[in-house]
């Protein structure tokens, strides 16, 4: 069998194939994606005569008995070497590849050892892991360059390692970690030797490298956050660590088979005992706990076990009965059996919530506007802030009902929400106690109501219980809640229909806190007014003010983002500056302190092009299409893998070729380029079952 990231594949005895579990990219090839995951093995269309299968993250490949290879999914970066990007619902034959006797599979690439013992590969490349001197993706297999005696091969997600018949191992890819094992953290476009040998297996997993070694123990190198290299910490290491026992005082021995992926790592000794280590976030290490080990605790009832094999978040294991047991996270049903934990990281299908083209998020509801600038919302509704008709909470996607379509942007406050139409009206919906539904009155309404003597809007921005609109002449209009004068007339009194914000006339772009507004003036300075005890307003004291002020020292400013208590901007440089509250560590100076009343630099960030606030937590959007985090991580808001606050930028786990990022309180959106949208964080009501410490794809078409 194979594990995938949240897909599994089993040969059988009649050398056809069976998956089960995710199946939002067609990866398992019975040519239904429609059905999406299947709890129950579902057979891969016209496969036979199977000798080995290799899953990653979303595809998945077979090889066959003649020597050939077939590969079906997802197809972005061409890993199903059929000379095209296109996702394949069922198996289709890998181009001018044959005399292959192994495979193996990384995230988003795949490696042939052939008869002559050379190495082809195909697939994703920007790390060099292909192995032929380039960085360039190859939608068919390329020769790993001047690589010769091959006995074994193996790939992590961008990264991939081969044996050698004297027992030692070349690598080649990614080596951000000292994945390599060469002593250094310098990617390498062509193999590299590693310092290791005495190799009998090679296993590969996300930016990490482990070894079976001929006296039968275990030494890892590379990344190791979750602990994942087991030898009692979790610090990253450039060169092999020993695998010790559970009490960390001696090496794990008697070692038969070995697996790993992105944060965990197993292995099953002679006798058939399951020893795993890493993250246990979700019960992977099949120990009856979530406690993360840094060293191998037994799988418990572990007996009988020929080989374990580990997914993202789950495992499974080959049984000598040639029965599958599996443990950890079942978000999409790849454990096999139609149940769901309630602690969960893992994709939730949703097959209507495609073709997704903006969206914003409140403090327990999400909203979306699709490719037909129609709206649908999830999540909690007791205001009617779904915009349904009703005030029913909802799990699934609803659309916003009375007509609301030509939409041209969406904002949405803590229990209600706004949007602006092409046609320049603007309609909101939900929660009304301060007037923030802009129609004259206070009464909730759960369908949309249009705010009143608003003209020539160009954007419209939503805080917690109050709004505003940036009009095309460069003045801001607020309305709503204004008790420490956060809609900027010089009053501290609410307001059910627009109002003006004072001394305000050439307004570029506005953003809203909880209960504060910012604007970005014309020559990129940037003024902000209503409640600053925390120092969200920058203005080097803690007083609040009803009229919009400058932040102290800010110049050449881009964009910028109001959070909770505090505010942040985008420098022309990329550089990112923030001020207000800094309890969690949102302000991303590395310092922890209690707040700032003035702009304070993040650090280790300087290729911003967008910031976007929660509460007590910060992210930005980079030139790259990726995104950093930083602040309280309670619910894995940052998306790092890991429940733990940071002082720092920390990397989004997996998240690339982004165009958006939207904060919740505690919960936060991505919007992928090609119209999908990813989510991670705390979601008590609707699309996330409890918490996800990294970003989730809700459907990808």
């Amino acid at each position: 069998m194979s594990v995938g990231q949240k897909h599994n594949c089993a040969i059988k005895s009649d050398k056809t194939v069976v998956c089960w579990g995710s199946n939002g990219n067609g990866e398992l090839g019975n040519n239904n994606k429609r059905d999406g995951a299947s709890a129950i093995p579902v057979s891969v269309v016209g496969l036979t005569e199977i000798m080995a299968l290799g899953l990653g993250q979303d595809h998945s490949c077979a090889l066959k008995g003649d020597g050939t290879v077939s590969c079906w999914g997802r197809n972005a970066f061409g890993m199903l070497g059929d000379n095209s990007t296109t996702e394949r619902e069922s198996p289709v034959t890998v181009s001018s590849l044959s005399t292959v006797i192994a495979l193996t599979t990384g995230n988003h690439h795949n490696c042939a050892l052939k008869t002559d013992r050379t190495v082809a590969c195909w697939g994703r490349n920007y790390s060099g892991q292909l192995g032929d001197g380039t960085t360039v993706d190859a939608l068919v297999p390329v020769v790993v360059q001047g690589l010769t005696n091959v006995s074994a091969i193996s790939a992590g997600d961008n990264h991939t390692c081969a044996l050698k018949d004297d027992n030692t191992m070349v690598c080649w890819g990614s080596n951000t970690y000292g994945q390599l094992g060469d002593g250094t953290t310098t990617d390498a476009l062509a193999f590299v030797p590693s310092a290791v040998s005495s190799v009998k297996t090679i296993e590969l997993g996300g930016d990490s490298s482990c070894i079976i070694k001929l006296d039968d123990t275990v030494d890892c190198w590379g990344d190791n956050s979750d602990g994942k290299l087991g030898n009692g910490s979790l610090d990253s290491s450039v060169t092999p660590v020993a695998v010790t026992n559970v009490t960390n005082t001696a090496a794990l021995t008697n070692v038969a088979t070995l697996s790993m992926r992105d944060n965990h790592s197993c292995a099953t000794t002679y006798d058939g005992d399951g020893y795993c280590w890493g993250n246990n976030e979700d019960g992977q290490l099949g120990d009856d706990s979530e406690l993360y080990m840094a060293t191998p605790i037994l799988v418990t009832q572990s007996a009988d076990f020929n080989s374990i094999h580990v997914g993202s978040d789950h495992t499974c294991g080959l049984k000598e009965d040639n029965s599958i047991a599996c443990w950890g996270d079942n978000g999409e049903n790849q454990l096999g059996y139609n149940d769901t934990i309630s602690y969960a990281s893992s994709p939730v299908s949703i097959p209507s919530l495609v073709n997704i083209t903006s969206y914003d998020l409140g403090d327990n509801h999400s909203c979306a506007i699709k490719d037909d600038d129609s709206v649908v919302c999830w999540g909690r509704n007791q205001y009617g802030q779904l915009g349904n008709g009703d005030t029913v909470n909802s799990t699934y996607e609803v659309k916003v009902v009375s007509g609301l379509d030509d939409v041209a942007s969406l904002g949405l406050g803590a229990s209600h929400s706004c949007a602006l139409q092409n046609t320049g009206s603007v309609l909101c919906w939900g929660y009304n106690l301060y007037g923030q539904l802009g129609d004259s009155s206070e009464n909730d309404s759960s369908t949309p109501v249009q705010v009143l003597n608003l003209n020539n809007p160009v954007s419209v921005e939503v805080g917690s219980n109050h709004n505003c609109a940036l009009k095309d002449n460069g003045t801001v209009v607020c309305w709503g809640h204004n008790q420490y004068g956060q809609l900027g007339n010089g009053t501290e009194i609410n307001s059910s229909t627009p109002v003006a914000v004072s001394n305000l006339t050439d307004a570029v772009d506005i953003k809203l806190g909880d209960e504060h507004s910012c604007a970005i003036k014309s020559d990129a300075s940037v003024v902000c007014w209503g409640r600053n005890g925390n120092g969200a307003l920058g203005t080097g004291d803690l007083s609040n003010y009803s009229v919009p002020v400058a932040v102290v020292g800010l110049t050449d400013v881009m964009a910028i983002d109001a959070g909770d208590l505090h505010s942040c901007a985008v420098k022309i440089d990329g550089s990112v500056q923030c001020w207000g509250y800094d309890y969690s560590g949102q302000l991303g100076d590395g310092i922890n302190n209690t707040l700032s009343t003035t702009p304070v630099n993040v650090v280790n960030l300087s290729d911003a092009v967008e910031v976007s606030l929660g509460y007590r937590y910060s992210c930005a959007l980079k030139a790259d299409s990726t995104g950093q985090c930083w602040g309280e991580n309670s619910n894995g808001q940052l998306g790092a893998g890991t429940l733990t606050d940071s002082l720092i930028p920390v990397d989004i786990k997996g998240l690339i070729d982004t165009k958006q990022i939207s904060l919740g309180r505690q919960h936060i959106c991505s919007l992928y380029e090609d119209g999908a949208l990813a989510c991670w964080g705390r979601s008590s009501v609707g699309r996330i079952p409890h918490h996800f410490s990294y970003p989730f794809v809700l459907e990808r078409d």
